[in-house]
């Protein structure tokens, strides 16, 4: 480090992050947009990570200017499942080894935490649960201001919980700010805490001239590309998306992410006949890539029978910096930042028949394509990480007020 770099260290505060989900290796999608959060503060704050050991990761990492620090829970460490890849509330539901592998994994989280929290200045943590309640307990012992950032899972896990409006009484005594990636998720959690007058909405950014284009490109060979991109896991809908246009003529589906489900979507597409390519985990300048291919982009998640949808998908503001336009099912996020119509296309969730509608109609109009794609752009520029880390500091800075 040189003189310059000291002295701007010296100037900053000292973050801590404590997240379930974080990338493993360069380039890896696992808590991606937790990894661009903490490099978008990096100005204002030196910061540090917790969070668990994943399959091929190392126990200490510096990426730049953040340190990560991974905690093991379980032995032999190969039987890890909680890994920062996985769905954990899916693992621990199919999983008799995962629920037993809890306790450690809360116990060795919040240690790791206790350690390297004497030497910070402001807790943050993404997801309420785990994350939020260990740094809500760190912060009641060390004093030291905590913030918290829910995405959806942990919201919906407390609403579902006996003793979840308690454990989010216990986080809310112990935060400044609970923020959250939507007004749905504010509006749950204002529900089961609503003596609690630190929520705040915070979506997550973008690198947006990183996805900007100027104008829609086609593959020569196939001018109808749909693109997913995301988890291929029964909440994202996948399947949803392979019934809807299994009847129609020249689709070809652009398949990226990987998950439990991957199989049986391959299979599906095969019975079903369905032209498509998976991709597996793809990096940024793949994804890049393929959004260049791409006509429409497709988003046909799903509400589960517990309540629970998507938080706030970066792949729609991916989506929409690159001009492309969206057809997405109306849940969670997706709903307050998709306007039907003038940014892209909303249907209900898992209506098939109305998503195979709305594809037929967006490939017969390259115009309203255009159109759509042209606003989207426009909308995108907004959420770019810039602006999104200026919010988050103006709170930061009139809470200490």
């Amino acid at each position: 480090m040189n003189q310059l770099q000291m002295d701007q260290s010296y100037n900053r505060q000292r973050m801590l992050i404590l997240t379930s989900s974080f990338p493993r290796w360069e380039g890896d999608f696992a808590g991606c947009f937790v990894e661009e959060f903490a490099r978008s503060l990096l100005k204002e704050f030196e910061i540090t990570v917790v969070c668990p050991a994943g399959f091929g990761s190392e126990t200490e990492q510096r990426s730049g200017d953040i340190r990560t620090f991974r905690f093991n829970y379980f032995f032999p460490k190969r039987l890890q499942l909680l890994d920062a890849g996985a769905d954990l509330q899916v693992v621990v539901r199919r999983s008799l080894v995962a629920k037993l592998q809890l306790i450690p994994f809360f116990f060795f989280f919040f240690i790791k935490t206790i350690k390297l929290a004497r030497h910070t200045d402001l807790i943050c943590s993404h997801w309420l649960i785990p994350s939020g309640l260990i740094g809500a307990l760190v912060s009641k012992i060390y004093k030291i201001p905590h913030i918290s950032i829910e995405h959806s899972g942990g919201a919906h896990l407390l609403r579902n919980s006996v003793g979840g409006r308690q454990i989010l009484f216990l986080i809310a005594k112990f935060s400044t700010r609970i923020f959250t990636v939507s007004k749905q998720l504010q509006n749950i959690l204002k529900t089961l805490c609503p003596s609690f007058r630190g929520f705040e909405l915070l979506p997550m950014g973008i690198d947006y001239e990183r996805y900007r284009t100027e104008k829609e490109s086609f593959d020569k060979c196939y001018k109808k590309k749909l693109l997913f991109l995301g988890r291929l896991e029964f909440i994202k809908g996948v399947d949803i998306l392979l019934e809807a246009v299994k009847d129609i003529e020249g689709i070809k589906l652009l398949i990226a992410g990987d998950g439990s489900q991957r199989s049986y979507l391959e299979q599906m597409c095969r019975n079903f006949g369905v032209e498509a390519e998976f991709f597996g985990y793809v990096d940024t300048k793949k994804k890049l890539e393929l959004l260049k291919l791409s006509s429409i982009v497709v988003i046909p998640s799903r509400v589960l029978k517990n309540g629970r949808t998507e938080g706030f998908p970066v792949t729609c503001l991916e989506a929409f910096a690159s001009g492309r336009p969206v057809i997405a099912a109306s849940v969670g996020g997706l709903s307050e930042l998709v306007e039907h119509e003038v940014s892209g296309f909303l249907f209900e969730p898992e209506n098939v028949a109305e998503l195979r509608s709305l594809i037929k109609k967006l490939l017969a109009d390259e115009s309203l394509r255009l159109r759509l794609g042209k606003v989207a752009s426009q909308i995108a520029a907004n959420y770019d990480w810039k602006l999104i880390a200026d919010r988050f500091n103006k709170s930061i800075s009139s809470n200490k007020g």
